[in-house]
């Protein structure tokens, strides 16, 4: 669940565009001289591979989160939130402990198979329906999932808004008004949104691991036989 080698899988991707279309020497640590198509090439898919990797800590914290309640019967912030969220009961205001705790008990699924299907399809819809790793997107992907989002770099933040600007820059705009990022420029930029994602990472554990028994936490909802 939210391995760290799913982020380590991130960094063997991006070493390998940065390869094959930046031309980057590993033993020199240095850039040949890519062509200004290899440079909006390996923008696109890191932006793609970017993508991908959020929306698959989303995913794994919402799975994690189904197979503790049905095999432990514990449940989580990640559970709380996505129930107390099912309604637009909190719109675009944070979620508080205490607040998840108390509208995840006025919903009263029947059972606990009631309350694990509720979950993992209201946090999938949130999930498919993304489409970008600007800011917006994952404010609208994790904030019902409970993450923390003030303890989120908000220059990684920046980052990742600017990043989703260029790849629509390079998707929809003619080459006459597309700039050519400088590589050096690049290389830390990205280096800031690869920590950025782990710290993602980390910060969807913290939620995941904050338990509560179900029977306990949760009035009214019943063990399923």
């Amino acid at each position: 669940m939210l391995k760290l080698s799913r982020f380590r899988a991130l960094e063997k991707r991006e070493l390998s565009l940065r390869r094959q279309f930046l031309r980057w020497d590993v033993a020199a640590q240095a850039f040949g001289s890519p062509s200004p198509d290899e440079i909006r090439a390996y923008c696109v898919l890191f932006h793609a591979e970017i993508e991908a990797y959020v929306e698959d800590v989303a995913k794994d914290g919402i799975e994690y989160s189904k197979g503790l309640l049905r095999d432990k019967n514990v449940a989580n912030g990640v559970l709380f939130s996505l129930v107390a969220g099912m309604h637009d009961v909190f719109g675009d205001q944070a979620i508080s402990g205490e607040d998840r705790l108390s509208t995840a008990r006025a919903q009263k699924p029947k059972s606990k198979l009631e309350w694990v299907n509720l979950c993992g399809k209201q946090g999938h819809q949130i999930i498919s329906s993304n489409n970008g790793i600007k800011e917006e997107n994952i404010i609208r992907m994790f904030r019902p999932l409970g993450v923390d989002l003030g303890a989120l770099d908000s220059v990684w933040l920046a980052e990742m808004t600017q990043m989703g600007a260029a790849r629509g820059s390079i998707a929809h705009d003619t080459l006459k008004i597309q700039a050519v990022p400088n590589l050096t420029d690049l290389k830390t930029r990205v280096d800031l949104i690869m920590k950025g994602c782990d710290e993602l990472r980390q910060a969807m554990l913290i939620v995941c691991k904050t338990t509560v028994p179900a029977t306990v936490a949760l009035a009214g909802v019943a063990a399923a036989t």
